[in-house]
């Protein structure tokens, strides 16, 4: 993939995964859906961190030692699971 660094191509798989997972959350319904994503926040938050997670982080996000969005967006998911449980395609 031409000249992306390993953070890149991995924070890309990241995204991948994460749409994978987004077309599962309807036909597993609500409550299997909260969990999945409670299951990702939490990977986030407590996994990722121990694997190298900052590996994903851009350059910025390193200079600031946080990267905010790779727990938001898990976070974002889970309250829109919450809020609008029979509305699971948006």
């Amino acid at each position: 993939m031409g000249g992306l660094s390993r953070g890149e191509l991995v924070r890309k798989a990241g995204h991948i995964g994460a749409g994978a997972g987004a077309l599962l959350l309807r036909p597993l319904g609500p409550l299997a859906s909260a969990a999945l994503v409670l299951a990702g926040l939490l990977f986030v938050l407590l996994v990722l961190p121990r694997i190298g997670g900052r590996d994903l982080w851009r350059e910025e996000e390193l200079r600031r030692g946080r990267s905010a969005g790779i727990v938001l967006y898990p976070l974002a998911i889970l309250i829109l699971v919450l809020v609008f449980p029979s509305r699971l395609e948006i």
